[in-house]
């Protein structure tokens, strides 16, 4: 049978590699967290069932097994540890002496003096002690021999030992999965105002190019009509300016003289009204630039 082909993608495989090695020591809990936090990041796709998918169930098993195998020789090893203690223990333990001696005095009787035995039982020195006083406090002390004190194995400090790695590990994993969330939230935030700015430049560009092109006609319309625009922008800019009765009946006189025929008459109505419907007059007359003016005054605004 084929191993499964790693992907090509170093980066990848090494996501798959260390996810496979927390899976197999942390089980399938770990799986599903790592599918919740993840399910929209296209790197986690072979959680799914997507490409690279056999690969990591394949990285998986096998750190499952090298896992086991590494429990087991730790298990032998601590049996071994635990029979030679018990070993060394029995070797040095006295002989029981004690029983022996007591039971050959009981079936002899003594012709010397008696053979020290230890100290007398508990239960002659409690009779021998006099009652507590009342309101007498009683403070009980706890001595712990050594034989008392929880001696880890060294099983028990292989496992301590893989547990704390496990949560450094884990930590470390959130912390980068942190940092990765605000990068993307950065990013998006930049691509936004990247499209908003394009889209800014796309409408001015539009604007120009339609300003120019009603400019243009304009100008063709009063060549053709044999007027000039420089005169009807002196006439009409004391209107727009002060707009008093003289600069009106100027401009009205001027308009009677020069529009006697149909396309004058249109040339100075359109011109009035790309006047009346221009967003900044202060440009007139027009000069190319009235875009990159409007950009302007919107920054300093």
């Amino acid at each position: 049978m084929d191993l499964p082909k790693p992907p090509d993608d170093p980066e990848l495989k090494n996501i798959i590699d260390k996810l496979a090695n927390f899976v197999a020591r942390n089980g399938p809990e770990f799986e599903n967290m790592t599918k919740q936090k993840q399910q929209d990041n296209p790197k986690f796709s072979f959680l799914f069932g997507g490409e690279h998918y056999a690969y990591y169930q394949y990285k998986v098993h096998a750190e499952q097994a090298i896992i086991n195998i590494q429990n087991k020789k730790m298990q032998e090893h601590a049996q071994q540890m635990m029979h030679q203690e018990q070993q060394q223990q029995q070797q040095q333990q006295p002989p029981p002496l004690l029983g022996g001696m007591v039971g050959s005095h009981l079936a002899t009787p003594m012709s010397g003096p008696p053979p020290l035995l230890g100290p007398p039982p508990m239960s002659q020195w409690q009779s021998t002690v006099p009652p507590l006083l009342p309101n007498t406090a009683v403070v009980s002390v706890t001595i712990e021999t050594p034989s008392q004190v929880p001696m880890q194995t060294p099983q028990q400090q292989a496992v301590a030992s893989l547990q704390q790695q496990i949560a450094i590990q884990q930590q470390q994993i959130q912390n980068q999965s942190g940092l990765n969330d605000t990068q993307i939230k950065q990013s998006e935030q930049n691509l936004a105002a990247q499209y908003t700015s394009l889209m800014q430049q796309q409408q001015f560009q539009i604007e120009d190019t339609l300003e120019a092109m009603r400019h243009e006609e304009l100008q063709q319309l009063a060549a053709e009509c044999s007027v000039s625009l420089d005169d009807l922008n002196v006439t009409v800019k004391p209107i727009i300016d002060s707009c008093t009765k003289d600069a009106i009946l100027s401009g009205k006189s001027w308009i009677f003289q020069h529009c006697t025929s149909d396309a004058q008459t249109h040339l100075v109505t359109k011109y009035l009204l790309r006047r009346s419907s221009s967003v900044d007059r202060s440009l007139w007359p027009y000069n190319g630039s009235k875009t990159r003016s409007v950009g302007q005054n919107e920054e300093k605004a």
